[in-house]
């Protein structure tokens, strides 16, 4: 669609959304104690209002989440940075004044939560107010319902993907593994922050392309995709091989067990990175259903493993569960994407850069083992094992061409 077509269909969505969504909000608040009482029967009735606040939340969030996209897909990067700098400082400040200053402990904190929801929904529609027209097509519906219906038991996949692990860790293993678990978990998801951002920053500009050459597309999916893989495994083995000083330093004494769970659970999302850039053309066809196959079995791959395996060895089962299912995912997609649009990358190079990633992790692995709470110190010859490693690494991008910035810039420059 284009023009006035273009933003009936915007509004059409949009208004759906809403009407959807709030239906849900409405629903959810008059059923949520029963709700509440199912899955957390030992919360006090007191913290129910918790869980409505957060629902209200919620709400506002899929509303933003909606303009914030139309910001992605018409790559407007500037505003979308300056409006997300603002929402972050709104939300420190916010959450700040309600904990520290007002000290209303848990409700401040989701009382915080809803208040940048709130904002956030107003400022990013008002950026995007020029793509809707005051006006509704039920007929226009059609299309992104086929597109967007298969990609609910993929986000649902999703959500059992990234934590039954921390439910099946309650049946077998103390809290305070599973602490040291979720710690590491929270520090490794860095990397699928950095991750997601690039492939909905790439995806658009992947769209445009193959609508006017499919070759094209794939040339800087393949290109973007072996710098991207190489910059991670690259961060990801320089973490590896100082994350026990990293976690000794800045963290609880606690947590010190999290340094070996930390690297080996961010190299998980090496593969989300590639499943991202092999399965854009999978987007490109709108074959969302064999998308959320490719979720799904991968969400029953690291359920099947965390239940057979851990109840024998513990906490770290729950590690290579993670790594193991996003593996498969990748492999999946280029597998099941030769039927349709097949985003054919530098596997070579991108094997590379895992082999050197892991080769590092267990290198590190080994070399700070006698780093301990009682013998906070390595010798030296230790570190300059480690500066040889990272040497290498760069020395693998040099070999692989990857220092070339004009390949990327090229493949984002604006067509003419």
């Amino acid at each position: 669609f284009e023009g006035s077509k273009l933003k009936t269909l915007t509004a059409t969505i949009f208004f759906t959304l809403a009407v959807i969504g709030a239906a849900a909000l409405l629903l959810l608040l008059i059923f949520s104690k029963p709700i509440v009482d199912f899955v957390f029967p030992n919360i006090p009735a007191d913290k129910l209002i918790l869980f409505r606040v957060v629902m209200v939340a919620a709400f506002f969030n899929c509303l933003a989440e909606f303009s914030r996209t139309l910001l992605r897909v018409t790559q407007q990067a500037k505003r979308f940075m300056t409006i997300s700098l603002v929402l972050f400082v709104v939300a420190v400040a916010a959450s700040l004044i309600e904990v520290v200053v007002l000290r209303r402990g848990a409700y401040g904190m989701v009382e915080a939560g809803l208040i940048t929801s709130v904002l956030a929904c107003l400022l990013f529609f008002l950026s995007t107010r020029r793509h809707f027209a005051v006006s509704y097509d039920y007929k226009m519906l059609s299309g992104p319902l086929r597109y967007s219906m298969p990609m609910i038991p993929h986000a649902l996949a999703g959500i059992v993907f990234m934590y039954s692990d921390r439910v099946i860790l309650a049946w077998y293993v103390p809290l305070s593994a599973i602490g040291l678990y979720a710690l590491a978990d929270r520090i490794a998801a860095l990397f699928k922050t950095l991750v997601n951002q690039l492939n909905a920053a790439f995806q658009p500009h992947f769209i445009q392309t193959a609508e006017q050459d499919k070759s094209l597309a794939v040339k800087h999916a393949r290109d973007i995709s072996r710098t991207v893989t190489f910059l991670t495994s690259l961060a990801i083995g320089c973490i590896a091989l100082f994350s026990v000083e990293l976690v000794y330093y800045l963290l609880d004494r606690k947590y010190f067990d999290a340094w070996r769970m930390i690297p080996l659970l961010a190299s998980a999302y090496c593969f989300r990175s590639l499943y991202c850039f092999a399965g854009s053309g999978l987007f490109f066809e709108k074959k969302t259903a064999t998308v959320a196959a490719i979720t799904v079995v991968a969400a029953a791959l690291n359920i099947g493993i965390n239940l057979a395996f851990m109840p024998t060895y513990g906490v770290i089962v729950a590690v290579y569960s993670t790594m193991a299912a996003f593996a498969a995912s990748w492999l999946l997609t280029m597998l099941l994407s030769r039927r349709t649009f097949f985003v054919g990358l530098d596997n070579a190079a991108n094997l590379s850069c895992l082999a050197y990633m892991y080769s590092t992790i267990l290198l590190a692995i080994h070399i700070n083992g006698g780093f301990t709470l009682d013998s906070p110190h390595l010798p030296a010859l230790v570190y300059l094992i480690k500066i040889a490693a990272i040497a290498a690494g760069l020395l693998l991008g040099y070999w692989l061409k990857l220092f070339d910035a004009s390949t990327i810039k090229r493949a984002f420059e604006k067509r003419k």
